[in-house]
């Protein structure tokens, strides 16, 4: 995610973070010649960003760049991808979450594992903003039909395919301690 800073300003609407619900991204995806590029790695506010007319657009590019990463984080394993979600998973400790990403609207919702299944029994629209809600609730019924428990989650990995993405790492991992000492 944006670092963030106080007092900054919304690169949208100009008038300073101080406080409401932020749209954030990390990274940057999209060429400098891309005229979206400045909103890369930027935060937002929710209500600026929720009705800017270039949303679709940059939260589509910003759902592709996430995943193409998939690909080569060794810790990240995609456990469903469709057209509009995508849905990682680290069952490591400490992390043991799910990330949902959602590109409708650009986000990525963190779900702890032991919380999954409730997470998506929950079709509150309590403390969610209404763009959020016409994205979340149709991308909880699909993954309802393919991912409804941890137990599929876990299953829907194939480690195999990163298999040569994780010994890199761990190649990687093993140089650099060798050369610290």
């Amino acid at each position: 995610m944006a670092i963030f800073i106080g007092g900054q300003k919304c690169p949208l609407c100009n008038l300073p973070m101080t406080g409401g619900a932020v749209f954030g991204t990390w990274g940057v995806w999209l060429p400098a010649s891309d005229p979206l590029w400045k909103y890369c790695d930027a935060a937002i506010h929710w209500e600026c960003y929720a009705t800017w007319p270039n949303r679709k657009r940059f939260a589509s590019t910003y759902f592709e760049f996430w995943v193409k990463e998939e690909e080569n984080d060794p810790f990240w394993h995609r456990a469903y991808l469709t057209d509009d979600v995508l849905v990682t998973i680290n069952p490591s400790e400490p992390i043991k979450s799910a990330w949902v990403h959602l590109k409708e609207t650009g986000e990525r919702i963190s779900v702890k594992l032991g919380e999954w299944e409730q997470w998506l029994a929950d079709d509150s629209k309590a403390g969610i903003n209404p763009v959020s809600a016409l994205a979340i609730n149709p991308a909880k019924r699909a993954m309802k039909k393919d991912v409804a428990t941890v137990d599929q989650l876990l299953k829907s990995i194939d480690v195999s395919r990163k298999r040569q993405v994780i010994e890199q790492f761990m190649a990687a991992r093993s140089r650099n301690g060798k050369e610290k000492k």
